[in-house]
């Protein structure tokens, strides 16, 4: 049993470093991820491939990213109400937070091109960084509001970090320390498990195990 924990635990780490996947919904708002970022070194990597879809077939949609921090005005509001996709959107826009919000298109220079003019296909790739002056959750989501077909489907890869440092680089800042932490006591598990074999070898050895009958 000792001997999967260790590689079990590294596994779910691991896991840690990347999400990808792809984002399939008839929902016009999607949650895709929330991390805890240290101060001052927070740093969000994506990339997105996805097809434009248009309204009629004349009126281009886009996908959106947003980034709320946890508040009473941003994340919290978008969560735990009932506000329709474009309100969501709008307490970004009514702070004044539209740094907060990418719109994954190919005239977006900073962040997207599109592979090929003839056809509607759209790649957005780059990163954000984030200067918080204390340690903040935030969150991100997928939008588009004006697609009855709700977000357009897209794949995506998000590397979500913390500064350079190997223990701490891809782990949450409400969780540093727990691999640590892990790691010991896996270790220190291993040593008991090869102390008891070496116990067991000498008390093998001088007959002194007990057999019942």
């Amino acid at each position: 049993m000792g001997g999967l924990l260790l590689p079990m635990f590294l596994l779910g780490v691991a896991e840690t470093l990347k999400m990808h996947g792809t984002v399939t919904t008839f929902d016009n708002f999607y949650f895709l991820a929330r991390f805890c970022f240290r101060p001052n070194n927070g740093k969000a990597v994506f990339t997105f491939n996805y097809r434009r879809e248009n309204i009629g077939g004349v009126i281009p949609t886009y996908n959106t990213l947003l980034m709320y921090y946890d508040g009473e005005k941003q994340w919290d509001a978008a969560y735990k109400s009932d506000l329709t996709c474009s309100e969501k959107v709008d307490l970004l826009m009514s702070q004044n937070d539209t740094d907060q919000m990418a719109e994954l298109r190919e005239t977006e220079e900073h962040y997207c091109d599109q592979e090929d003019n003839t056809l509607p296909l759209i790649t957005c790739s780059s990163y954000i960084g984030f200067q918080n002056s204390k340690a903040r959750w935030w969150f991100f989501a997928i939008s588009n509001c004006v697609n009855p077909n709700g977000v357009s489907t897209m794949d995506y890869t998000v590397e979500l970090t913390n500064g350079d440092s190997f223990w701490n680089k891809h782990v949450s800042a409400d969780e540093i320390g727990i691999l640590e932490t892990q790691l010991a006591f896996a270790a220190l598990l291993v040593y008991l498990l090869i102390l008891t074999a070496r116990v067991s070898v000498v008390l093998a050895k001088k007959q002194f195990y007990h057999t019942s009958f």
